[in-house]
C-alpha cells in the first residue's frame, strides 16, 4: 500500500523552490552536472569531471558557515559540491589523506541511498550536516576537539537517515 503522502511527493521531489530554473536566484558558483545515479534518488545529469572543475565562491563559503544558510535555493548537484567544500574547508581531506575522488564517490553513494520521501531525504541530510558544519565554525571545534571527531560528526550527519522509509514510528508499528 502506498504511503498516505505519496500523492504530494512531487512537490518534495523538486530540488529547489521556486520550481522553474528561470525563477531561481543566481549564485556565484559554477554550475555543476553530475553522473546519473542508479538507485533511489531522481536522476542527476553530471560528469565527475565537471565537479572537479567547479569552484565555490568565498561569499558562498562564508554563508555556508552560518546557521541561517538557505539550502532551498540549491540543487542536489550543488549540495553535493557544497558538502565536498565543507570537508575541504576544514582540511579534513588533507588531514586524513582522503582523495577528492574518494570523497566525491562516497558523497554520491550517500545521495543514492537516500529515499525520495517528504522529509528524511538527501536535502534533510544536507541540512543537518550544514548545521553541524556551522557549529564547528561557531564553536571553533577544530581546536577544541580532535579533528577526527569533527570528521566523524560530519559523516554521521550526512548518513544519519540513509534508507529512511519516510514513515514515523507510529506508522511503522501500526502497519
Amino acid at each position: 500500500m502506498p504511503h498516505p503522502l505519496s500523492e504530494g511527493l512531487n512537490l518534495w521531489l523538486h530540488p529547489c523552490h521556486p520550481s522553474s530554473q528561470e525563477d531561481r536566484p543566481t549564485r556565484p558558483v559554477t554550475s555543476v552536472t553530475l553522473p546519473v545515479p542508479s538507485g533511489r534518488q531522481t536522476s542527476l545529469t553530471y560528469d565527475l569531471c565537471d565537479l572537479r572543475e567547479a569552484d565555490v565562491s568565498e561569499e558562498v563559503r562564508q554563508q555556508l558557515r552560518t546557521p541561517t544558510f538557505d539550502s532551498w535555493q540549491w540543487s542536489q548537484e550543488e549540495m553535493l559540491l557544497l558538502l565536498q567544500q565543507m570537508f575541504v574547508d576544514l582540511d579534513l581531506t588533507g588531514r586524513f589523506s582522503v582523495e577528492l575522488d574518494t570523497l566525491r564517490r562516497f558523497l554520491l553513494r550517500v545521495f543514492e541511498n537516500y529515499n525520495v520521501v517528504p522529509f528524511h531525504n538527501f536535502r534533510h541530510g544536507f541540512c543537518v550536516t550544514q548545521m553541524m558544519y556551522s557549529l564547528v565554525w561557531a564553536c571553533d571545534l577544530m581546536v577544541r576537539i580532535d579533528p577526527l571527531d569533527v570528521f566523524i560528526l560530519l559523516i554521521s550527519c550526512i548518513c544519519h537517515d540513509l534508507d529512511h522509509p519516510g514513515y514515523n514510528n507510529i506508522y511503522q508499528v501500526s502497519y
